[in-house]
This record gives structure tokens, C-alpha cells and sequence, in this order.
């Protein structure tokens, strides 16, 4: 083995093996967080994050509240952190939308015109 992968794999291998105590120490904490500040905070911050915009822009006329930006990043990020998954690209769409929403509705546009900030709708 080359010298300069043998200093590379040395530090990882000086991590201590926690095993399957990793899974509760870890995960169980954050979702002891994760529940609640979705819960109570921002409700539409649950689930995958597509349905959700789509309801948003079909129901409600692209409104989607504005706290749904920081709570699905911190949820997002903190479950991420404790080992666990939040999809590829849920996450992500929401909390554009969320903020497009927000700054949609600080600008004053009109409804047609936030929906397509929020996502691009075909009208008919």
C-alpha cells in the first residue's frame, strides 16, 4: 500500500465502532425533534415534499406559508445528519416553493402569477 493511502485510511480507521447502539443514540434523539417541530410549527413541512407543492398550487393558489422554508430545512438537515433519508429531491422542491411562495406574496403578486413562481401550472 502506497504511503499517501495509508495516511488517508488511517484516521478512519480510528473512529470508534459504535455498532448497533449507533442506531438508537443517533436516530431516536432526532426524531424526538424532527416529530414535534414538524407537528407544531408547520404541519405542511410533513411528508415528500412534491404532493405537497402540488396541493399548495392546485388548492391553494400557491400559498404556502412562509415558516414551511425554515422548518423543512431544519428538519431536513437534522434527519439527514442522524443517518436517516428524506428522499432526493422533496425536500428541496418544497423549500423552493415555500420561498418562492413567500417572497411571491411580499412582492404582491397576483394568484396566477404566484402559482407559476411556485411551480410552473399549465392553465387552461
Amino acid at each position: 500500500m502506497p504511503t499517501t493511502r495509508r495516511r488517508a485510511v488511517r484516521p478512519i480507521r480510528g473512529f470508534p465502532r459504535w455498532g448497533r447502539s449507533s442506531c438508537c443514540s443517533l436516530r431516536v434523539p432526532a426524531g424526538l425533534v424532527y416529530g414535534p417541530l414538524v407537528h407544531r410549527f408547520a404541519p405542511e413541512a410533513s411528508g415528500h415534499g412534491v404532493p405537497e407543492v402540488m396541493y399548495a398550487v392546485a388548492e391553494r393558489g400557491g400559498r404556502i406559508p412562509a415558516q414551511v422554508t425554515v422548518v423543512k430545512a431544519l428538519a431536513s438537515a437534522l434527519c439527514v445528519g442522524s443517518g436517516g433519508s428524506v428522499g432526493r429531491e422533496g425536500p428541496i422542491v418544497q423549500i423552493g416553493s415555500a420561498l418562492g411562495s413567500t417572497l411571491g406574496r411580499l412582492a404582491r403578486m397576483p394568484e396566477n402569477r404566484l402559482r407559476t413562481l411556485v411551480a410552473r401550472v399549465k392553465q387552461r
